[in-house]
């Protein structure tokens, strides 16, 4: 490594530094305990643009003005401590520019106690090594290797140049370019259902190439190599810094599983209401509060409505569920309950349609979410008058054994009596059926039905009977698994009325029920609310990343305007200054060189806040308000100023209308301001109008000016940095009328030049209408 020294300093430097120095990556020096430089290494010639050091130079004259001071006063106080100095500044580059770098100055002493400063700067922000550097081109290629979104970008010809292995993956493309005609043999592009191949023109990155900005555009590519794939596309054109169009680049995000889950979620909501409304009982779903969210046919028939007369209504409100009032108090406690967690169940009388009477078995089991909170209630309801009437009837008749028969036959769901004198059962044949017994199986044994129940339930099962005749408890209640012989498991509901025989011997009689697909249903309504968490978890992520980014962008963009301006102000500061202090010695050859470059200054300033903006427009959350349409012209006029020669008329009644005031007015603004500032005449002409469409009102501006007679001329007016007048001009940005169509366009409106107009220029946009209630239409 070269290390240059000045002849006379020689001696100040020692062995031992200069080693040092030459190990440091980044840029080093070292200087005396005046600032003055006496070696640099060879970074230092990557970036600073002193780099002669034959003549004395001071690191003051390698900061910016503004952070001299700063430095000055960190420099002296690290000489008096004789410690280290640590500090963000920014060092003039070769091309002129500054940039931030972390500057670290140290003394070192020799063996006679002369102190010699070490100074290094690493740099801030940017590229992480220095321009023109090979690592700076494999970071990139990396990033773009191991991006999980594909990237493709193609030539101005239309050639594919460049795809990363995501992209590759997805279209199943070799290594190498292709030309465009290659690209149908490696993959099919399709619309969004797979079912239309995709025209040249609507292939995202021909689109691009055509000066399209294509944003999340869906389409499916079938690569002839791979699988199919779902994707999201954006892209645009890119240009030179010269404004040339070097070829296009399309970014794509594969949504394929996101597509697969939605579609199986609504498969799995479809097979859920399919059940939910199948089944007899009357089942729902309810907030902890008792509002209804869903309620099944059953429920809703039989309160002879439909769901809309039902949802978001407090259940025992609903008009076709008819309870007294003291039902409705209890339902509203055990709301309460199953809200804190708890599973409750009663039987309650309900009155529906044509006055029907029905006697109830209720219950509210909670769903809790994974934080063990209840976030909903599962009502169930069945219709057990029939069973009440059959125990009604047991009870007045006498329990002995000529009459059992013909109770046994009456019942239709399964009829059983158990006999505890001789631990026997008897049971009808729909009995049978529902354990899947054998025909013609022995009867009458405890023990073949204790064998069918399912081994975990038994205890359960069995307790329940045992606890009803301990206690005398008048009625018995067991929710228990039934192994049929298949090994199918089906839930069973028992239910029954002790009694005595005529010898005092306890028995128990009463219906079992099938309630399988009820317990399906459970599970079901389980999993579906815990996918519904997790996609709404999922959204709320997404969402909180997008604010993110917003946020980011924000403030990305406001730091690029103030590091844009500051840099502006001085040199139009500067070129004042330099115009006063060698005022007798500028030339008014160089004094209007001068004004030039402020004037351009000028322009750049308004540039940057034409693009702020312009980039505000459409991520601004603004209310919609009434706007008398009259009155914000009278403003907008009177903000303008126009010469007092000018004349503006209103050739229309305008309307009130529901807009967003600040975006209406900038669109008045910008159209009123062009008519004035481009007008070749003072005692210019502008008319306004407007015109209600039925769904839109169409305002016309126009004025008696030079015009734009070039179609060519017309048709660029809108896009952004177009102007027809020379860039001198310090009033045209090339920014207004792109910043008046992107808010027409983002209100839902159109905005257009009228070419039909002899002279002058006529701007006609579109506005939704939206009329304020109470408020004229026209005034």
């Amino acid at each position: 490594m070269t290390v240059n020294f000045r002849p006379n300093l020689v001696e100040t430097v020692t062995n031992r530094c200069q080693k040092l120095l030459d190990r440091i990556p980044s840029i080093a020096w070292l200087m005396t305990d005046r600032g003055e430089i006496i070696a640099v290494n060879e970074q230092w010639y990557k970036y600073v643009e002193q780099q002669n050091l034959t003549e004395p130079v001071q690191i003051t004259e390698l900061l910016y003005d503004e952070d001299l001071e700063p430095f000055l006063l960190a420099w002296a106080e690290a000489q008096k401590l004789e410690d280290s100095l640590d500090k963000k500044l920014r060092l003039q580059s070769i091309s002129g520019d500054g940039e931030w770098f972390q500057i670290e100055i140290e003394p070192e002493f020799d063996e006679s106690g002369q102190v010699t400063w070490i100074g290094t700067a690493k740099r801030l922000g940017g590229e992480a090594v220095f321009p023109n550097q090979s690592q700076s081109t494999q970071f990139l290629e990396a990033l773009l290797d191991y991006a999980s979104d594909g990237i493709v970008a193609c030539d101005a010809s239309g050639q594919l140049v460049l795809f990363n292995r995501a992209a590759q993956s997805f279209h199943g493309l070799p290594p190498e370019p292709i030309n465009p005609e290659e690209w149908a043999n490696y993959y099919d592009l399709y619309d969004s259902d797979g079912l239309n191949i995709l025209a040249k023109s609507e292939i995202p990155l021909f689109q691009a190439l055509e000066e399209k900005i294509v944003i999340s555009q869906e389409m499916m590519i079938r690569s002839k190599q791979g699988k199919d794939r779902s994707l999201l596309a954006s892209g645009a054109a890119i240009y030179s810094t010269t404004g040339e169009k070097l070829g296009a680049v399309v970014l794509m995000r594969d949504i394929t599983e996101y597509k697969r889950a939605m579609t199986a979620l609504q498969q799995s909501e479809q097979k859920f209401k399919a059940i939910f409304d199948g089944v007899f009982q009357f089942i729902g779903l309810i907030k902890p509060d008792g509002t209804l969210i869903e309620a099944n046919l059953t429920a809703l028939k039989f309160g002879g409505m439909q769901a809309e007369e039902a949802i978001s209504r407090l259940f025992w409100e609903v008009p076709g569920w008819h309870f007294s009032p003291t039902t409705r108090q209890l339902l509203k406690e055990l709301t309460a309950k199953a809200a804190k967690g708890e599973f409750v169940r009663c039987e309650v009388e309900l009155t529906g349609a044509d006055n029907r009477l029905a006697i109830i078995d209720f219950s509210l089991m909670p769903i809790r979410n994974e934080h063990d909170e209840v976030i909903m209630l599962i009502p169930e309801g069945r219709d057990i008058s029939q069973l009440r009437q059959a125990e009604t009837d047991r009870n007045i008749a006498e329990y002995h054994s000529d009459r059992l028969s013909t109770a046994l036959q009456v019942a239709k769901a399964g009829a059983w009596l158990w006999d505890f004198s001789n631990q026997k059962i008897f049971w009808t044949k729909e009995f049978e059926i529902l354990l899947d017994y054998e025909p013609g199986s022995t009867k009458q044994i405890y023990s073949e039905w204790l064998e069918r129940v399912h081994p975990e339930d038994r205890e359960q099962a069995e307790g329940a009977v045992q606890d009803t005749i301990d206690r005398k408890l008048p009625t018995y209640r067991c929710e228990y698994r039934i192994i049929h012989r298949d090994g199918q498991i089906h839930w069973i509901d028992a239910i029954g009325d002790l009694h005595y025989d005529d010898q005092g011997n306890p028995q128990l009689s009463g219906l079992i029920h099938d309630i399988t697909e009820r317990k399906q249903l459970e599970l079901l309504s389980q999993k579906q609310t815990t996918d519904l968490q997790n996609l709404n978890s999922s959204l709320i992520l997404i969402q909180q990343q997008l604010k993110k980014q917003n946020e980011e962008l924000d403030s990305f963009v406001h730091m690029v305007s103030h590091d844009l301006k500051s840099p502006l102000r001085a040199i139009a500061n500067l070129s004042i200054w330099i115009e006063e202090d060698l005022s007798s010695q500028v030339d008014p050859g160089s004094k209007h060189q001068l004004l030039l470059l402020r004037q351009r200054v000028q322009r750049m300033d308004a540039l940057i806040d034409g693009l702020l903006s312009y980039s505000k427009v459409g991520r601004q959350a603004l209310e919609q308000e009434s706007v008398d349409v009259a009155q914000l012209l009278s403003e907008t006029i009177d903000s303008l100023s126009p010469p007092e020669s000018f004349d503006i008329d209103i050739l229309s009644p305008l309307p009130v209308i529901m807009a967003r005031k600040i975006l209406l007015s900038q669109v008045f603004a910008n159209l009123l301001s062009n008519a004035i500032k481009h007008h070749d005449r003072a005692d210019g002409r502008v008319a306004i109008s407007a015109k209600d469409l039925g769904d839109h009102y169409q305002f016309s501006i126009a004025d008696d000016g030079p015009g734009i007679p070039s179609i060519e001329d017309q048709k660029r007016i809108f896009e952004v940095f177009q102007t027809l007048k020379p860039s001198t001009s310090n009033e045209n940005t090339g920014i207004g009328l792109a910043l008046v169509k992107k808010i027409v366009e983002g209100e839902g409106g159109e905005i257009w030049l009228d070419s039909q107009q002899v002279k002058g220029t006529c701007f006609c946009f579109t506005w939704a209408y939206r009329s304020s209630p109470g408020l004229p239409k026209h005034h």
